[in-house]
């Protein structure tokens, strides 16, 4: 599994002083369907475009053709702090723990971080939530991998 820091957020925060505020845990579910959508129309470079990070990078490595066919199923949520002190302010947001069964059947368990940018959209990072992405956000990380996979088995049949 790939982990992501979350603290990549706070880089957005580079060129302001005040991050918006946080997405809702609903905005967040509602951003995820358009996430979705967006993938099944294999068009992966607008799928990039609802996101920061690497992308582009983790569909290369993948080849893109494990696009989910089905929607994932949304296992848990966290909520990623927003921090307005200090030297390196960090927008807040909420991790999406998913699981699903990519096109070829492979079961997965990924993390997808909401966030909203410095204009206001919402942002994912990852938005290839099939990829086996986790989000480390300060000390607190994603499930274990192993219980990860347990749950997303009893999830996903």
């Amino acid at each position: 599994m790939r982990s992501v820091p979350a603290l990549i957020v706070a880089l957005l925060a580079a060129c302001t002083t005040q991050p918006p505020p946080p997405p809702t845990e609903a905005e967040a579910r509602a951003f995820l369907e358009v996430i979705v959508e967006t993938a099944l129309t294999e068009d992966l470079n607008a799928l990039c475009d609802l996101g920061g990070g690497s992308c582009n990078e983790f569909i290369q490595q993948s080849g893109g053709s494990d696009v989910p066919l089905d929607p994932p199923t949304v296992v848990g949520t966290r909520r990623v702090e927003q921090e307005t002190g200090g030297p390196r302010p960090r927008t807040g947001g909420y991790v999406l723990e998913l699981c699903g069964r990519n096109a070829a059947g492979d079961l997965y368990y990924s993390e997808l971080l909401v966030f909203r940018d410095f204009g206001g959209e919402l942002r994912s990072i990852e938005p290839v939530y099939w990829m086996g992405i986790t989000i480390t956000d300060d000390d607190t990380t994603g499930r274990d991998p192993e219980q990860s996979s347990e749950r997303c088995a009893d999830v996903a049949g």
